[in-house]
């Protein structure tokens, strides 16, 4: 179900191609240090199906901008 303001779109994931897609964001992502937040870290993958980004320990602000960035 795609909500207004939202980009999405419908793709026939079957459990096992999710599962292999998260297996190479493990062995494949790129990991950045923030320059201005000690201890915040950014990991990252871009695949055929999938991109992946995960926020280690994020400040509100950086949470709120990636969000900002994925909506809009």
């Amino acid at each position: 179900v795609c909500v207004p303001g939202v980009r999405c779109w419908h793709m026939d994931l079957k459990v096992s191609v999710l599962d292999q897609q998260l297996k190479l964001f493990v062995s494949r992502h790129s990991s950045f240090l923030s320059q201005d937040i000690q201890g915040q870290r950014t990991l990252q993958h871009h695949g055929e199906v999938l991109n992946t980004q995960v926020l280690v320990n994020p400040v509100k602000e950086r949470v709120c901008s990636e969000v900002r960035r994925l909506v809009c």
